[in-house]
């Protein structure tokens, strides 16, 4: 179902360019991917994206999927919900033991964002990714995330290292089987406010290795 969406991103000019996904339910059997400069996906309307049975991979990719990967600048992905689908993936990992080469360095995440520059997600829900909600790392810097639903991931609803000078808003971490919050080695200069996390499985934020981040008009509850 979602093979138009990765085609209308592949024939977008070198320019960059949007990719409007009208209403509807949409089942992947691949990852969407945003890998060049400019790029926008939005839904219009009620718009879900739901990954296959057995496809073990993360829903959509925001930056380069080799690694270490390129930077990205300008990637936009607004008014999406995603589902992953959790209890019938297999492993953490895209194809692969973690780690292990190739798209196996990719958690499958409801978006994984990989060294984008100047990059926003706005206004999308995610729920039972194999690995995280939203995970950004590789030197990710000025990211917005802004109005964020992320439940009953495998483990965090957002989760982070390698990212800087970025703002968080408007989040709504709820029930995820590890952390609310997880942010680990070089995790700097980051604003993370007016958001709540609620019922997560470990804590509500994890926090390791990083400097000068600061949280404000947050609510943490059990």
């Amino acid at each position: 179902d979602c093979e138009f969406i990765r085609a209308g991103l592949r024939n977008l000019p070198a320019s960059g360019g949007e990719v409007i996904v009208p209403p509807g339910n949409y089942r992947c059997d691949k990852p969407i991917v945003l890998d060049h400069d400019n790029t926008q996906l939005r839904g219009e309307g009620t718009v879900l994206l739901s990954l296959a049975d057995n496809i073990n991979a993360p829903v959509i990719v925001m930056g380069d999927i080799q690694t270490p990967p390129r930077s990205t600048h300008h990637l936009r992905v607004e008014n999406i919900q995603i589902d992953g689908n959790r209890k019938h993936q297999q492993i953490e990992c895209w194809g692969g033991p973690c780690d292990s080469g190739e798209t196996s360095f990719i958690r499958n995440n409801g978006i994984s964002v990989r060294a984008t520059v100047d990059s926003s997600i706005q206004n999308v829900t995610v729920k039972a990714a194999r690995s995280g909600g939203i995970v950004s790392e590789r030197n990710t810097s000025h990211l917005t995330i802004d109005g964020l639903n992320s439940s009953d991931n495998e483990f965090d609803g957002y989760a982070a290292c390698e990212t800087t000078d970025s703002d968080f808003s408007h989040m709504n971490l709820h029930d995820n089987q590890a952390a609310g919050i997880s942010t680990d080695m070089q995790f700097n200069r980051n604003n993370i406010h007016d958001s709540q996390l609620t019922h997560n499985g470990d804590v509500g934020i994890f926090m390791r290795a990083s400097s000068h981040n600061i949280y404000k008009n947050l609510v943490i509850s059990e």
